[in-house]
Formats: structure tokens, C-alpha cells, sequence
């Protein structure tokens, strides 16, 4: 049960990140998913 609650955080975090360029939280994961930012380094 635990595994569907970070699941469920980590696509709402990605459907939030791709808008949002400021989500370090992410970190190089969503750097490499997204390779649309310039200096998301």
C-alpha cells in the first residue's frame, strides 16, 4: 500500500515538473525525462 502512495506522488511530482522547471527535487531523474530545459544542470 505504501508503494502506491509514492507512486502516485512521484507522477503527480513528473506531470508538475514538466511545467515547472523549478523542482530540484527531482533531481538528475527528472533532468534526463525532461531534457527540454537549458541549464536544468
Amino acid at each position: 500500500p505504501k508503494d502506491v502512495t509514492t507512486i502516485t506522488l512521484s507522477y503527480t511530482f513528473f506531470e508538475v515538473g514538466g511545467k515547472i522547471p523549478a523542482a530540484p527535487a527531482g533531481g538528475p531523474v527528472a533532468s534526463q525525462q525532461t531534457g527540454q530545459l537549458p541549464g536544468a544542470v
